[in-house]
């Protein structure tokens, strides 16, 4: 929200880096769909950050967050 892109994914790498050896799954918080964070989810990280948090695994299970789809492999706005 504040445009600090850089320090959000910074933030959110080291956090998963934390998790991983605790195989801890990331959640990305309701908030995360909130049009406040329209730039978040369109830099091109935040694929690579679902993806790294298997989060896309989950969404293929269990159905993608409103408002978005899964197309081979990528999480896109509908």
């Amino acid at each position: 929200m504040l445009g600090a892109l850089d320090d959000a994914y910074q933030l959110l790498e080291s956090t998963l880096d934390r998790l991983a050896p605790h195989r801890i799954v990331a959640v990305v918080g309701g908030g995360a769909w909130t049009r406040q964070f329209d730039a978040f989810r369109k830099d091109p990280r935040f694929q690579q950050l679902v993806r790294r948090a298997r989060l896309t695994e989950y969404w293929a299970r269990h159905g993608s967050p409103n408002g978005y789809e899964l197309r081979a492999g990528t999480l896109v706005e509908c």
